[in-house]
């Protein structure tokens, strides 16, 4: 079986539509979950974390977002997808995000940056087993968000 971009392309709808509640305030852990691997890796520029749903998910993922609404940030939508197959379950997905934040008093800002994600296909099911992003400290410095 192989993964089809509709399916890709139906999951990031709902990856999308769980940030926003997220940054909303309604941080729903059991959708955040659904979309994960029990066991995942994050790549960054100040190196390769691996996590687990071990207990400590929750509070990340929940300081993750308080994070974001207090950098102001309003919102996060995906502007594109492009996809690369690996094998028959498991799939590259390079996502365009278009992030905006709004600081008092300030124009928005708007900030597109591309994370790529690395899905497998399990039981029908996508889910996201690790990620890789450039350097989100410093794209939220250079725009003066942080």
């Amino acid at each position: 079986m192989t993964i089809n971009r509709e399916d890709v392309e139906s999951f990031f709808s709902k990856y999308e539509a769980v940030f926003a509640d997220a940054l909303k305030g309604h941080v729903d852990l059991d959708a955040i979950k659904a979309l994960y691997s029990e066991h995942f890796i994050a790549a960054t520029p100040r190196g390769v974390l691996t996590a687990a749903f071990d207990g400590s998910f929750e509070e990340v993922m929940s300081k993750g977002y308080e994070r974001y609404r207090e950098l102001g940030t309003k919102g996060m939508q995906v502007e594109s997808i492009d996809t690369h197959d690996i094998d028959d379950n498991h799939i590259l997905v390079r996502v365009r995000w278009h992030s905006t934040y709004q600081k008092p008093e300030e124009d928005e800002i708007h900030i597109p940056f591309d994370v790529n994600y690395l899905l497998q296909q399990r039981e029908g099911q996508l889910k996201v087993f690790g990620w890789i992003t450039g350097d989100e400290e410093a794209l939220l410095k250079a725009h003066r968000v942080i």
